[in-house]
């Protein structure tokens, strides 16, 4: 699949989206955001960043599977081009004001869209 990046209107337009919305490119680093207040970061921190980078998995928690359910489906939309939907399921974020800390979240990731 050829890949376009999006243009520099685009990347804004997004950045005001009311959700939440990670803008990545194909080989998953992160392009921008929009409000990222759940994710207890700023666009600004996680920009130019690889997605688990920013979002890794908790260290803590043994059994954590965030970052390969995350990664299955990104893979899984980039290899067939169609949305693909996932349960919700626990995904920690790190804490910017506490590092080494995580915060509890659960969700769903959206799936992704080209």
């Amino acid at each position: 699949m050829k890949y376009n990046p999006p243009s520099v209107d685009t990347l804004t337009a997004l950045e005001t989206a009311p959700n939440i919305y990670l803008v990545l490119s194909p080989d998953l680093y992160i392009l921008t955001a929009s409000d990222l207040e759940a994710t207890n970061t700023t666009r600004e921190i996680i920009a130019g960043k690889h997605i688990f980078e920013a979002f890794p998995d908790n260290p803590n928690l043994p059994d954590a599977d965030g970052v390969r359910n995350i990664n299955a489906s990104l893979q899984e939309v980039l290899r067939t081009g169609k949305p693909h939907y996932m349960k919700v399921q626990r995904y920690d974020v790190p804490d910017v004001a506490n590092p080494g800390q995580f915060i509890q979240r659960y969700g769903t990731q959206p799936y992704p869209r080209f």
